[in-house]
C-alpha cells in the first residue's frame, strides 16, 4: 500500500510539472512590436484573415531553375549562360522579343546596365544541383504581403528601349529585393528551425527546435496578427529539414473540447482545431493572377491559467508550423531603387507610397573602413537575428578589387554574405552555407561586404582583400 501511495504521488507530480509553456524562442510577444496583443483565450477570435488583400501567388523563383535569372517566358526555358543582348541589339528587337527575357534581364536593361549585372550574380548565386526547395521563398512569402498584386506593364529606359514586363517579372524584383537586398530589414522570429529530417531522423522529433512551434504561442501569434489586426505574416510550414515559407493569410478555428488541466500553474485546457490557409506557389505568369489558397490542419491544446491567459499548449498532430516571422520592409535604394518606377506603373500605387528612396543602400549604417592596398578582415561569434555587420573596401587609387573568403561557416539561406560594387552599385556576389574558399573579384574602386544573420546563431569567416 505505501509502494502504491509513492507511486501515485510521483505520477502527480511529474503531471503537475509538465505544462507546455512556450520557451524564450517561442515568445508571441516578439511579433507585438506594438505592445498591444490580447492573451486571453476568450477575447481572441475564431476566424481571421489579411484585411486589405490576401498575399499574392506566384513562384518562388528555384534555385535549380536559376533563380529571377530564368527565362520563364520563353519557349526554351533558358537558365544559364544564355546570350546576352547589346544595347545596339537591343534597340533592333520587337517588344515580343524582348518580353521572353528573364526578369534579371529586363531589369539591368531597364537600368541601363547593358553589362547584366543581376544576371552574372543569379548565375553564380544559384546551381542545378542545389536542393528543389531552395529559392526565393523567403523574400517571395514577405513581398506578398508587402506590396500590391502587379499588373504587367510596358516601361522605356534611358536610351528608349521599352521592356515589357508580366505580372510575374514585377513579382520577382519584389522578391528578390526583400530576399537578397533589403539587409536592414527589420525582423522577428517565433519558434527555432528544425535541421534535421525528422522522417528519417526521428529520435530529434521531440528536440525543441523541431518540436515548436509552440502550439499556444501559435495560437496568440495567429489569432493576434490575423483575426484583430488583419495583418498577415509569414511561417515556414514543414517542421522538418526543408525551408517552405508560405504567406499566412486566414485562417478558421472551432473548439472541440475542454478540460480541467492537472498541470502546474494550468487552470484549463481547450482542445482546438484550427484550418490556416496560406497563398501557395504557382507558376510564373504574364497576367495579374489571384491568390492560389491552400489549407493545412492542425490540432492542439491551448494551456489557460486562473486568469483566462494562454500560457502554452501542445499539439495532438504531427504537423505544425516550424517558425514564423514577419519582416518590415524597407523603401527601395541603391541599385534597386529603380524597382520603384517598375512597381509605380504596375500599381498605380505611388501616391501613398512615397517616393523613390534615392540615398545609397548603406547610409546611416555603420561601417568598417578597410582603405589600404590589401588587407584583411574577419567575422565569428554568435548573432542575434537580423544582426548585421558591414566592411567598406576603398583602397585609395583602386580600379580592381578581389576578395578570398575562406573558412566560411554560415546557416544556409538564412546567414548571408552580399558583396556590392560600390554604396549605389549592384549586388555582385552572394555567400551563404559552408565554403572552404571563394573568390570574387570586381573592376571597381569601392566594395561594400555586407554579413546579415537572419535566424541568428554562430557564423564564422576569414576573408583577405588585394587591389590593383
Amino acid at each position: 500500500m505505501k509502494c502504491l501511495t509513492w507511486t501515485v504521488a510521483v505520477l502527480a507530480f511529474l503531471s503537475c510539472a509538465n505544462a507546455d509553456l512556450w520557451n524564450a524562442n517561442n515568445n508571441p510577444s516578439f511579433f507585438d512590436w506594438e505592445k498591444s496583443y490580447q492573451y486571453l483565450f476568450e477575447k481572441l477570435p475564431l476566424k481571421g484573415q489579411v484585411a486589405k488583400q490576401l498575399p499574392w501567388s506566384d513562384t518562388y523563383w528555384p534555385n535549380i531553375d536559376a533563380g529571377i535569372a530564368h527565362r520563364w517566358n520563353s519557349p526554351l526555358k533558358e537558365k544559364w549562360n544564355y546570350t546576352l543582348y547589346t544595347k545596339e541589339q537591343l534597340l533592333g528587337m520587337t517588344s515580343a522579343q524582348i518580353s521572353i527575357l528573364s526578369p534579371a534581364e529586363k531589369y539591368d536593361i531597364f537600368a541601363g546596365e547593358y553589362t547584366y549585372p543581376t544576371v552574372h550574380t543569379e548565375w553564380t548565386r544559384t546551381k542545378p544541383t542545389d536542393e528543389y526547395w531552395e529559392g526565393l521563398c523567403n523574400g517571395w512569402s514577405q513581398a506578398s504581403s508587402s506590396f500590391i498584386n502587379p499588373n504587367p506593364v510596358s516601361v522605356k529606359n534611358a536610351d528608349g528601349i521599352v521592356i515589357p514586363f508580366g505580372s510575374s517579372d514585377v513579382k520577382a524584383l519584389l522578391s528578390y529585393w526583400v530576399a537578397l537586398f533589403d539587409t536592414t530589414a527589420f525582423t522577428s522570429y517565433i519558434g527555432m528551425r528544425c535541421n534535421y529530417n525528422i522522417t528519417s531522423q526521428t529520435q530529434y522529433q521531440n528536440t525543441s527546435e523541431c518540436a515548436d512551434m509552440n502550439a499556444g504561442a501559435f495560437h496568440v501569434a495567429i489569432t493576434n496578427q490575423l483575426g484583430i489586426k488583419g495583418a498577415g505574416f509569414a511561417a515556414d510550414i514543414d517542421r522538418s529539414i526543408m525551408i517552405w515559407n508560405q504567406p499566412i493569410a486566414k485562417y478558421d478555428a472551432k473548439i472541440l473540447s475542454e478540460k480541467k488541466s492537472q498541470k502546474q500553474g494550468v487552470e484549463k485546457e481547450v482542445l482546438i482545431k484550427m484550418v490556416m490557409y496560406y497563398s501557395d506557389e504557382t507558376d510564373p505568369s504574364n497576367a495579374k493572377i489571384q491568390p492560389s489558397l491552400k489549407d493545412v490542419s492542425y490540432e492542439y491544446w491551448v494551456e489557460i491559467d486562473a486568469n483566462g491567459t494562454i500560457v502554452g499548449g501542445e499539439y495532438t498532430t504531427f504537423d505544425r508550423l516550424d517558425f514564423a516571422w514577419k519582416s518590415k520592409t524597407n523603401p527601395f535604394s541603391g541599385y534597386m531603387s529603380r524597382v520603384r518606377d517598375i512597381y509605380n506603373a504596375a500599381t498605380y500605387a505611388g501616391r501613398n507610397l512615397g517616393a523613390v528612396d534615392t540615398k545609397s543602400q548603406f547610409e546611416g549604417q555603420p561601417s568598417t573602413l578597410l582603405d589600404q592596398v590589401d588587407g584583411k578582415f574577419e567575422l565569428s561569434g554568435t548573432f542575434k537575428a537580423g544582426e548585421s555587420r558591414l566592411w567598406r573596401i576603398k583602397p585609395k587609387s583602386a580600379k580592381r578589387i578581389g576578395i578570398k573568403f575562406t573558412d566560411v561557416d554560415t546557416s544556409k539561406t538564412y546567414d548571408t554574405i552580399r558583396i556590392f560594387e560600390g554604396e549605389n552599385g549592384p549586388l555582385r556576389s552572394v555567400i551563404s552555407g559552408k565554403e572552404q574558399e571563394k573568390i570574387v573579384e570586381i573592376t571597381t574602386s569601392e566594395v561594400y561586404v555586407s554579413f546579415t544573420s537572419g535566424y541568428g546563431g554562430q557564423a564564422r569567416f576569414t576573408a583577405v582583400y588585394y587591389s590593383t
